[in-house]
């Protein structure tokens, strides 16, 4: 990372660097002509750059140029995988450097055509100074280097659509009309099928690019695109003639070629010189051929005259690229098992191997061959193993490559100097890709993959390879390394080779992989050795030197892709056999062609002169390739005496047919001349093309009839001029006499073969000619005793060699057609007679050769005398065969049994055919990898090798018969081959584990479809791998089965190779491949074998590896073998069951909750899943009723006291359905028990869901179903509705208080379920000690379940029998309802739960809970009343104490597991103090013997003992004391409690015990806010906490009320109001704490008037009233209260009443708050009506006395009108009834009246200004105010309405003090304000005329709200005027003084207003004005 964090910090300044020389240049261009010297010297400066050498810096065109096409010529593209090209940022590159490169090529450019145009404003000059040849030839190459640069923007960035039409403008300048279109489409985008849609869519670029194709289309004379040009623009408008001047971008250039000035005159005939990318033959060969498509495709215009001459490169340098190391430095780090594309060296290296025959090997450079390894992806494998591989021997920083050898480094150097760069030419130049291309047409890797980070162990490499240390240690630490893997594969071979052993077969033996490669390169008689010259050693050494020279042409070979299978597709006997005989037996020693071998003659030649055609120098290229060169030291030509690669063949073949014509005039023109190489040379071209006429009519050939045809004619005139040569009388030499000899040899068999290829049917005429050459052959040897007469022709694949051997061949083949006629002779043959013809010949032969024992040689001897002759022609014959021949015969022998429906004699076929194939491998021919041809054939056998793997699996694993024609001989020779095959295939798992450890470097391809390929073939050898070890096993199997008194423990054996191979396979990740075939076969094998020792260990290995899941009790165990998982199919999971039930046995249930077994467990009952309830399953069906209608059941005491003794159970059915196995093995038991432990696992905070439960309770009663006699099944049912009981009543009392129903059944249940299982484990003979432990935890829960369902809040409801009463029939009653049984009591009830806890004390004796339940059990029948015992006798105090002490005893300690929480267990500690103090307060113990009792708990301990029962009190509050301080986090509330009660017990009436229990209480339980901290302990019985909590609360609400704590009360009120659900009995509380708070008001009320508050005080003072007094009295009394100045003390009492009146709403019937209310308004009426209405008489009289001389007139009409305008308004006013009493709801309304608190009235201005009208204003609601007029009495006097703003009450005061009922009913009331005040506007005048006047001069203050107006204190008041010009400060108290008199005295009483609240607060809003 640090290394690739520098060279990004580098690249960086490189890019800075780069980017200040280019806004250099940029400068200097801008300034003009003056400075173009100084631009074009920066510009080159900046093209020097580092940037431009980046490999992400190339274009795309200019990668595909520099590195090739990555084998885009090879036809089989399947191999060839997505590739993208080069881009920017691949690998950390700044985001600018792309910007860069494009602006600069953009920029030098545009600088090149500046430089043009100004030019071209001096081109007169130019003319007349220098000539007019100079001034065009100048201007052309400024036009072409800034094409070349525009170009090389556009392929950066190809959306400047400006740039495209400036290239399209020069290119057409420079004449390529074809470019310049194809520019300016570029432009446009593609066109719909009518070409208008989008026309009026173009923008401007557009439309300028549609004007130059418009110009365009005229000169390049396409009238089609001109017809639909002329359309378009004559349905829309064209571009203008303003804006036409701006089409051209390069205006300045002549508009035509035309155009240039002299050009084709001032220049001389033109040579074309063919550029040559390397010094190759092949590269000549492809250059001549590109040439040719460019001129036969237009793309070169040949002018008359023109020749050509070949540029070639110097040998020293091909080709000038930018520096290597420079290019190196740029790229990535190579990552594992991602290929990497590296630089190429030379232009266009064609993808062949390194062993290419037309590459550059040197002998030296051999050793690298088999030093390159093959890059495939290496499989991860298990953690541990790669923990152990990263740790070096001498540390992780060392230097580069230390991995390798300093030879190995030497031998790389060496061969990355020569290297062969063969360039490719497209195919199809009319298919060439356009501008908008994807990486897939350039054969380059994904740049993704390669910025990717290096995995750890890559890192660990690379720091291996910087550290230091010598050789032998890194070998020493690469071995250990090694050493996991070879001992795995030692163990696997053991496990194989013993079985191979008993049956008398060739093991594997060791493997010794670590044979130096050295080997190879040694002399013969060293590689010869017996050892090395095994057929196994053989196959092995040529395999590793496959693999470390891999390639693309090695990976097609074994994928398939290469060679052509001849048997696949057979179209006759003749065919097939000439495909068959063709390959040579003898392995050539000729040497590979180097690319520039013997060069330099046809250099110097093709360099010198000039050829007028294409034809010479490709005949000239010809002869160098196919004659002698004249200076040669032999008379070999390059075409005999060296072996092509495939390319140089190809390209040869191509010029062949491409020149065929001329160089056959040329050839028939000198036959009589040019001595031996002409002969040589037409004897050549006459073998040529018969090899060329023999492959295209073989029957794998698909080429037409016509190319066929034509080829025959070519060899035909070829053939004839080779017999004209041969028979020419020639002039040779002595030392060509030789030499023509063997051609005249080699006309005449090529002779024989070109009459058979024309003539096959004459087999006779072709051996006797065979025969005449066999002669002719040997005569020729007896001449040249010293010379063995073998001709080789390596470049001829039809004829290969010429030799004796070879004639005999051929002859044997011909006699021996006719037999082989007759079996090819017709696919719908009889396959009997196949059979019967075939099958002894191949038998004979395979016995033969396979030398089977068993077999003796007088057996083989009268097979061969059975034979008739032809048989044994057809017997010699396939002794001399072809590998492929033997193959074809053993598949026609196959096809017939196919065709007949025998399996196994196709599997024996199939197995004779693999041997074969097995035996191929270890040939001699591949002893020496000297030829591709080999290493392709080896691959291809490989390839074939794996079908037949395929095809011989299938049918074995599913066919039980497959070996029944298979006898022993036949198995031990195919055990011995597979054996074999092992061997030789593992040298890929060693060689890729070195790969792994880091000891070999993967090979980095230049191609993608090479990196692909590469990988498939990888993965390919391990799916071989692991398909061969299946084989193996069942063969073994079977030879097992067919060798039994050989195998003593035979099931052991094989249990012993799964699990050994197992491991091998699953270390290299490989078990999982071929489709997971191993690991089905040995999950099928171990399920078999399931007794046998270690099944139990290796099985769940096998299910982590197939299904994903850890089947195991030790999770740990399971390794990573890198296996996708599968879907487990059902009878998979059922299989499994036993196994997983033995796992789930070795592990507690805490554990398996935490192990991931529990996972694997609801995965397979996700799959298995339980069977539904049919027709079919009807006992189930009736057990599942019959145990639905017993947990329906009520509970009967007799059962329940019967079932101890074992008397109880159902009368179920026995279920043999589906799914009864899996519940035989416990299965729904399993599932439903982790559900339930899962749940009660849970550390719960808060309610939850009970999923889970509900799942255990389907699962329990699931697994009943089955089988009803399971007493764990029915304890852990019972559970499941404990537990259920306990969630409903933990967290809310909601349950309690109104779903008690539920609760009762819950527990019905769950006592039900725990009687049946007592029951039944009761009459279990044979119990465990584990179910012993087990049935002490049932009576445990089943006692604790008894005496929980007696307690509170459940009462005895479960043992209640109301519900299930029915109908009797009496003797003397008749029918009568009655309950079918007496239900249990209560004393029963806890003496049968003291008898279960007693029995589950005595097989748990240790168990603290139990005793502590038993002592809660007895305490409460010692203390249970007389009523409760009824004739019982009382049971002593000493049981209860010493149930007591021995819970005390037997807890655990902290630091004991037992005790997780690390909290003291106080409950036993504290219930033994209860039981203790209470006694000791009953006088029924002394105080000193409750000391000595409490001495057995340590919190009692450091207590110092008393003596005197007076220090009793003192004695347990310290041993509380020690206790609360145990208990940290306060979850005992009831040692507070106890506390507190022993406070208060003291004294009841003394203040001090209340504020003693008060303080107590108010520490833990009740905070300040009246939260009630009472929380359930850990070992407190769900739902008991809210008893406690309704305890607590009614004994705090007394103390309260004792102490007269009315807040801390009304506190604790609000808080029992809100929290409903944490309360038992919710109703009963409230009651009582509202029964205090009112008694505690009341009080109150006595306290401050001195006279006490009687109960229905109100009905005393209001029963006999007149109701209006009473409402002229309560208007005044709401008056007085609502004035500032008023002082009641009554008051905020009535308020505290009314506040919690709302509270109880909804609870309590409100006539119990509002008796209290109506009392206290009562004493508030009865104490201030008297008072108020001599207060308001005296007023009266003074305001009118000052009124009278103001208000002097009499009574205006005005006044009466409005008497009768009232009446007349509401007629119905004279029929309403008068009240005739004071109701209970007036009363509390006029008391709810008295709590409205009036706004402040602003006092409005005198004489000047008038309030405003805002009656209809949206700011503020308007209200009345009456004005008495002055003279007129106040009863008489009209009332006068003005308006005022209503301000909100919250503004001013104190929000706290009011009553949420103050606003009720407002808006009505405001309303109504509002008509009255219409009705006074319009019925007569005012008092005060511009009263209303004021509304049309705006408000105050236009734009204030009003809360700003009345905002401020109301001592000090500012009203602004209309103008708000100026202030006038008004005191609020002057204004009180005002004649402006709110009053209703006059009205009637029924004349009240409906809405008395809001006219008061109407009046209050006055006054506050």
């Amino acid at each position: 990372m640090l290394f690739l964090r520098r060279r990004a910090r580098k690249k960086s300044m490189t890019i800075e660097e780069a980017l200040k020389l280019y806004q250099n240049a940029l400068k200097f261009h801008s300034q003009g002509p003056g400075f173009f010297s100084e631009a074009e010297a920066a510009y080159k400066e900046l093209f020097k750059s580092e940037i431009f050498t980046y490999p992400e810096s190339l274009s795309e065109a200019k990668w595909l140029e520099l590195y090739g096409d990555a084998e885009a010529d090879d036809e089989d593209e399947e191999t060839l995988p997505e590739a993208g090209g080069p881009t920017s940022g691949s690998d950390g590159t700044p985001s600018t450097l792309p910007q860069i490169l494009y602006l600069a090529y953009k920029n030098y450019g545009s600088f090149r055509l500046d430089q043009l145009r100004h030019r071209l404003t001096l081109l007169e000059n130019q003319l007349r100074n220098e000539g007019a040849a100079h001034a065009v030839v100048d201007i052309e190459d400024a036009a072409t280097t800034g094409l070349e640069h525009l170009a090389d923007a556009l392929s950066r960035d190809e959306t400047d659509l400006e740039l495209w039409r400036k290239v399209s403008r020069i290119s057409e300048y420079l004449g390529s009309s074809r470019l310049a279109r194809y520019c300016l489409e570029s432009v446009l985008q593609p066109l719909s099928a009518n070409p208008s849609d989008r026309f009026e869519s173009f923008d401007l670029e557009e439309r300028f690019a549609v004007e130059q194709l418009r110009s365009l289309l005229p000169a390049i004379q396409d009238d089609l695109s001109q017809t639909q040009m002329r359309i378009l623009f004559r349905q829309h408008r064209v571009v203008s003639k303003t804006v036409r001047k701006h089409v051209d971008p390069c205006s300045y250039l002549p508009s035509r070629p035309a155009a240039r000035l002299g050009e084709l005159e001032m220049r001389e005939p033109a040579t074309t010189e063919i550029t040559v990318s390397c010094r190759s033959w092949t590269a000549v060969g492809k250059a001549l051929l590109f040439q040719l498509q460019q001129e036969s495709q237009g793309i070169i215009d040949m002018k008359p005259g023109s020749g050509y001459r070949l540029q070639l490169p110097s040998s020293s340098n091909d080709l000038t690229l930018p520096d290597r190391e420079a290019r190196q430095a740029h790229r990535p780090a190579p990552l594992e098992g991602v290929s990497e594309i590296p630089v190429k060296e030379s232009v266009g290296r064609s993808k062949k191997s390194f062993n290419d025959p037309e590459d550059p090997v040197e002998p030296e450079s051999a050793k690298t061959l088999l030093d390159s390894p093959l890059q495939l992806p290496v499989q991860s494998c298990d953690p541990a193993v790669i923990d152990s591989l990263t740790k070096s021997p001498v540390g992780l920083e060392d230097t580069q490559n230390h991995s390798k050898s300093p030879e190995q480094l030497d031998a790389r150097t060496s061969s990355t100097k020569h290297d062969d760069g063969d360039p490719e030419f497209p195919k199809n130049l009319e298919n060439l890709p356009t501008r908008k291309r994807s990486s897939d047409d350039a054969d380059l890797a994904e740049p993704a993959d390669a910025v990717r980070s290096r995995s750890k162990r890559i890192k660990a490499r690379g720091s291996l390879n910087e550290v230091g240390g010598s050789k032998e240690e890194w070998n020493n630490w690469y071995s250990e390394q090694l050493k996991i893997y070879a001992n795995a594969d030692d163990l696997a071979f053991r496990a194989a080779d013993n079985i191979s052993s008993k049956i008398e077969s060739e093991g594997i033996g060791p493997f010794d992989l670590e044979t130096p490669k050295q080997a190879l390169l040694e002399a013969p008689d060293q590689a010869a050795s017996d050892e090395r010259s095994t057929p196994s050693a053989i196959a092995i050494r040529a395999l590793e030197h496959h693999l470390d020279s891999w390639d693309l042409m090695k990976s097609r070979a074994f994928l398939g892709g290469s060679l052509s299978d001849p048997t696949a597709q057979s179209l006759g006997i003749s065919a097939f056999i000439e495909q068959a005989m063709l390959e040579s037996p003898t392995s050539s020693s000729r040497m590979n062609l180097l690319p520039d071998m013997q060069f330099g003659m046809f250099e110097k030649q093709a360099q010198e002169v000039r050829f007028e055609t294409l034809g010479d120098l490709a005949l000239c290229w010809l002869s160098q390739l196919l004659s002698t060169q004249e200076h040669s030291e032999d008379n070999g030509t390059l075409y005999e005496s060296h072996r092509w690669g495939d390319t140089l063949k190809e390209t040869v073949v191509k010029v062949l047919v491409q020149w065929d014509e001329p160089i056959y005039l040329k050839m028939q023109d000198s036959l009589w001349s040019d001595g031996f190489s002409n002969l040589q040379f037409i004897q050549a071209l006459f073998e040529l093309h018969l090899d060329i006429y023999g492959r295209i009519t073989n029957p794998n050939s698909k080429v037409d009839n016509d190319t066929r045809a034509l080829q025959r004619d070519r060899l035909s005139r070829w053939a004839s001029l080779a017999a004209e040569a041969i028979n020419s009388p020639q002039q040779i030499d002595d030392r060509d006499s030789r030499g023509k000899s063997f051609v005249e040899l080699r006309f005449l068999w090529f002779t024989v073969i070109y009459n058979v290829l024309l003539d096959p049917g004459n087999c006779e005429q072709s051996v006797l000619f065979y025969q005449d050459l066999i002669g002719l052959l040997r005569n020729e040897a007896r001449s040249h005793p010293d010379d063995l007469v073998l001709i080789e022709l390596v470049n001829n694949a039809w004829v290969p060699e010429i030799s004796v051997k070879a004639a005999e061949r051929e002859i044997s083949r011909l006699t021996t057609v006719d037999f082989f006629t007759s079996i090819f002779s017709s696919a719908d043959e009889d396959p009997y007679t196949v059979i019967e013809s075939l099958e002894p010949l191949l038998e004979l032969s395979i016995t033969r050769e396979a030398g089977e024992p068993g077999i003796a040689r007088t057996s083989l001897q009268e097979s061969r005398e059975s034979l008739n002759s032809s048989m044994i022609q057809a017997h010699h014959f396939l002794e001399r065969a072809s590998l492929t021949l033997r193959l074809s015969l053993w598949e026609k022998l196959r096809d017939a049994y196919s065709v007949i429906n025998y399996p196994s004699m196709i599997l024996s076929c199939n197995l004779r055919s693999l041997t074969l194939l097995v035996q191929e491998l270890g040939a001699p021919a591949y002893q020496k990898p000297a030829s591709d041809k080999n290493g392709e054939s080896y691959l291809h056998w490989l390839h074939k090798i794996d079908d037949l793997i395929n095809s011989v699996v299938a049918p074995i694993s599913t066919d039980s018969n497959a070996f029944e024609c298979i006898d022993n001989g036949q198995i031990r020779s195919v055990v011995s081959t597979l054996n074999m095959l092992i061997k030789v295939l593992h040298v890929f798992a060693r060689w890729e584990d070195s790969i792994r450890v880091g000891q070999i470097q993967p090979q980095m391809h230049q191609s993608a479809s090479a990196n692909k390929a590469q990988n498939k073939a990888g993965e390919k050898f391990r799916e071989m791998i692991v398909k061969v070890r299946v084989l193996q096993y069942h063969l073994l199997k079977e030879a097992i089965v067919q060798n039994r008194e050989a195998f003593s423990t035979p099931h052991d054996d094989l249990l012993n190779y799964l699990r050994l191979t197992h491991y091998s396979l699953g270390l290299r990740t490989y078990c999982g491949l071929a489709q997971k075939s191993f690991l089905r076969l040995a999950k099928s094998e171990m399920l078999r074998m399931k007794p046998n020792e270690g099944w139990d260990t290796d099985m769940p290995q096998i299910m982590f590896d197939l299904y994903g899941l850890k089947i195991s009790s030790n999770a740990g165990e399971m390794l990573d073998h890198g296996s996708e998982a599968l879907e487990i199919d059902k009878s998979t999971a059922l299989e499994v069951i036993d196994l997983v039930m033995l796992h789930v046995n070795r592990l507690s249930l805490k554990d398996l909750l935490r192990n991931d077994l529990r996972s694997a467990v609801e995965k397979l009952q996700q799959v298995i899943k339980v069977p539904k309830l049919g027709s079919s399953t009807a006992a189930r069906s009736f057990n599942k009723r019959l145990i639905s209608a017993y947990l329906s059941s009520p509970i009967n005491p007799v059962e329940l006291f019967r079932s101890p003794r074992g008397v109880g159970g159902l009368c179920s059915s026995q279920v043999r359905t589906d799914g009864w196995e899996v519940a035989q093995k416990g299965w729904y038991f399993l599932l439903g028990h982790i559900s339930l432990s899962k749940f009660r696992s849970q550390k719960r905070t808060a309610a939850g869901s009970t999923e889970d439960l509900e799942n255990a309770k389907i699962f329990f009663k699931h697994d009943l179903e089955f089988d009803a006699e399971r007493w764990e099944t029915w304890y852990r049912l019972g559970q499941v509705f404990d537990t259920l009981l306990d969630e409903y009543t933990t967290w809310t009392s909601d349950k309690i208080e109104n779903n008690m129903a539920l609760l009762v059944d819950l527990q019905r249940q769950a006592i039900l379920c725990y009687n049946m299982a007592v029951a039944i484990a009761s009459r279990l003979a044979d119990a465990t000690f584990e179910d012993t432990s087990k049935m002490a935890e049932l009576y445990a829960d089943y006692g604790a379940r008894i005496y929980s369902s007696s307690r509170e809040p459940f009462s005895m409801e479960a043992f209640r029998l109301d519900e299930f009463e029915r109908h009797y029939n009496g003797a003397s009653q008749g029918m009568y309802k009655g309950q079918p049984f007496m239900p249990l009591q209560l004393y029963p009830a806890w003496k049968f739960a003291s008898a279960l806890l007693r029995q589950a004390s005595l097989q748990k004796p240790n168990h603290w809970v139990t005793h502590y339940h038993l002592g809660k059990v007895l305490w409460k029948m010692h203390n249970s009343s007389n009523e409760t015992l009824g004739r019982v006798k009382r049971i002593p105090f000493r049981p209860v104490v010493d149930a007591l002490i021995h819970a005390v005893k037997c807890l655990p300690d902290r630091k004991d597991s037992r005790h997780p929480d690390k909290d003291p267990v106080l409950e036993p500690h504290y219930k033994l103090l209860s039981v203790v103090h209470k006694e000791v307060r009953a006088n029924r113990c002394s105080a000193q013997e409750g000391c000595r009792i409490l001495r057995a708990t340590h919190y009692a301990g450091r207590v110092p003992a008393i003596s005197d029962a007076e220090d009793w009190i003192d004695f347990v509050q310290e041993v509380l004391k020690a206790m609360r301080s145990a208990d940290k986090l306060h979850w005992h509330h009831r040692l507070a409690v106890r506390s507190a009660r022993i406070f208060y017990d003291t004294d009841p009436h003394d203040i001090r015990a209340w504020m003693g229990a008060k303080h107590e209480l108010t520490q833990q339980i009740f905070t300040k806010t009246m939260t009630i901290q009472v929380w359930k302990p850990n070992h407190e019985r769900a739902g008991r906490h809210f008893v406690y909590m309704n305890r607590y609360v009614r004994f705090f609400s007394l103390i309260l009320f004792n102490l007269k704590d009315k807040e801390n009360l009304e506190a604790l009120a609000r808080r029992i109001r809100k929290r409903n659900v944490e309360f038992v009995d919710h109703i009963g509380i409230w009651q009582s704490v509202t029964d205090k708070y009112l008694s505690l008001l009341r009080h109150r009320v006595a306290t401050q008037g001195g006279v006490a508050l009687p109960d229905d005080f109100a009905d005393s003072v209001f029963r006999m009233k007149n109701p209006e007094e009473f409402q002229v009295n309560a208007a005044r009394i709401e008056a007085w209260t609502q004035k500032p100045d008023t002082r009641c003390l009554h008051l905020d009492t009535l308020r505290d009443a009314l506040e919690y009146k709302k509270l109880n709403t909804g609870l309590l019937h409100p006539l119990v708050t509002e008796q209290c209310i109506a009392d206290i308004y009562a004493m508030i009426y009865e104490s201030n009506a008297k008072m108020l209405e001599v207060k308001e008489n005296d007023e009266e009289k003074r305001i009118r006395m000052r009124l009278d001389n103001i208000l002097a007139s009499s009574v205006p009409a005005e006044a009466a009108a409005s008497k009768g305008g009232d009446i007349a308004q509401d007629p119905m006013a004279m029929y309403k009834r008068k009240p005739t009493m004071i109701t209970h709801r007036e009363i509390i309304r006029r008391a709810e009246a008295l709590m409205i608190k009036p706004a402040p009235i602003a006092t409005p201005k005198p004489a000047s200004r008038t309030l405003p009208f805002m009656g209809e204003s949206s700011r503020s609601p308007a209200i009345a105010v009456v004005i008495p007029q002055a003279d007129v009495t106040l009863q008489d006097a009209p009332r006068e309405v003005i308006s005022v703003p209503d301000s909100p009450l919250s503004v001013h005061d104190s929000a706290d003090d009011e009553s949420e009922l103050s606003d009720m009913e407002g808006s009505a009331a405001e309303e109504d304000v509002a008509q009255d005040v219409e009705e006074e506007k319009r019925g007569r005048g005012s008092q005060f005329p511009n009263l209303f006047g004021i509304q049309s001069r705006g408000t105050a203050r236009e734009g204030s709200s009003d809360v700003e107006m009345y905002a401020e204190p109301p001592e000090r008041r500012v009203i602004a005027d209309s103008q708000g010009d100026r202030e006038m400060a008004v005191n609020e108290d002057e204004a009180a003084k005002e004649s402006l008199i709110l009053t209703e005295e006059e009205k009637g009483p029924e004349e009240v207003p409906e809405q008395p609240v809001s006219l008061m607060r109407s009046a209050r809003n006055f006054m506050g004005f």
